[in-house]
């Protein structure tokens, strides 16, 4: 709350990108299948290695967590996975409604509009060409 009622010291803009629960949704997964593609489970091995575990704050982050209990045997790897996907799910949900809140924030709906026409939007915004209804 405190942070509505400040006076800004710059005149900033704050757009937001919204779209469909379920495509956001589908979205997370396929990011979250990608990142173990591009070796995801490689890399958290490779810190573990070097002495991340579970105990510091960078082994608690969405992913880390998850595949380190993977590779201590407390959760196979697909288990792992379906659990980064669902905090990440979550920790989105939580976003959105924390930016919800913000008055200054201007949403876009990506499933009404590409993201070369929501990067229209903010183009003609910045130019004063938008009467604030995005």
């Amino acid at each position: 709350e405190g942070l509505h009622r400040r006076s800004a010291h710059y005149d900033a803009r704050l757009w937001g990108l919204t779209m469909s629960r379920e495509r956001l949704y589908a979205r997370i997964d396929a990011r979250v299948d990608a990142m173990m593609s591009e070796g995801l489970l490689d890399e958290v091995r490779d810190l573990a290695g070097k002495g991340l575990t579970t105990d510091v704050s960078a082994g608690q982050a969405i992913g880390y967590k998850e595949l380190l209990d993977a590779l201590a045997g407390e959760l196979t790897v697909d288990e792992a996975v379906e659990l980064v996907k669902r905090r990440t799910r979550r920790y989105a949900k939580r976003q959105l409604s924390w930016f919800r809140h913000d008055p200054r924030v201007r949403w876009i709906d990506l499933d009404e509009t590409s993201v070369v026409g929501a990067a229209e939007l903010v183009v003609r915004d910045l130019e004063g060409g938008c009467d604030g209804a995005l």
